[in-house]
Order: C-alpha cells, then structure tokens, then sequence
C-alpha cells in the first residue's frame, strides 16, 4: 500500500497509476527531480499491482483481449495469474514487452532486420 501511497498524488485517476509508474522512474533514470525512495516505490507499485487484460490491451494497443489471452496461453507472460476467474498481468512484464515491440519498429524503419516473406503470428515473438 506504501507503493501506492507516493504516486497517488501525482495521478489523476487509478488507471495512470502504470503509466504514472513508469514515468517517475524513467524520470529518476534520467536524474530528474526524483528521489530513490519515490522511484523505488514506483517499482514496488509495478511490481506488486497486477494488470488486468483490459488494462493490458490498452498498453500494448491490441485491438482484442482475446489476443492477450492467447498470448497468455502461449506463455508470452510467465507470471500471469489467474484472480477469481480473472487474468492478471505483472505490469514489468507487460511494459517489458510494449518496450520490445517499439524497439523492433525502431529497428524496422532504421533498416533493421527485415522479416523473411508473408509473417503470421506473433509480432512479439522473437522478442521475449
């Protein structure tokens, strides 16, 4: 609940609270007006909060949360859980993973590593 406590201030509503997260680290990596304690607990946050898919869906921009439960099923997130019948994500691993998919586009239009003929499935695959 401390985790909670030193962002709650700095977000409007419950749903920024992972992006709200994510910022105050990003800021500390970069040594902007940041304390350790507050970037520490930010990870904290991050790692004990899970993702509901729906909240998972609209980090990654998947269009479906059945993909997301696919992508579970195929065990693209080792620490998902199931909570009263619900599917909840560790949201590292969900940004680990958004964070992957932009650095592959990245390389994509840098002229990076181009995929072999027509491509089905999973584009975060080669990723994880």
């Amino acid at each position: 609940m401390a985790a909670h406590s030193a962002i709650a201030p700095r977000v409007p509503s419950v749903r920024q609270n992972f992006e709200s997260a994510l910022a105050i680290v990003a800021r500390f990596i970069r040594s902007k007006d940041v304390s350790q304690k507050e970037a520490e607990h930010a990870v904290e946050y991050l790692q004990t909060h899970p993702m509901k898919v729906g909240d998972v869906q609209r980090a990654l921009g998947v269009k479906s949360p059945t993909t997301i439960k696919k992508w579970i099923a195929a065990g693209r997130f080792p620490g998902a859980m199931l909570v009263n019948g619900q599917w909840r994500l560790p949201a590292i691993e969900v940004y680990a993973m958004r964070d992957a998919g932009q650095r592959a586009a990245s390389l994509a239009l840098l002229g990076g590593p181009q995929p072999r003929g027509e491509y089905e499935g999973d584009p975060f695959e080669d990723l994880i």
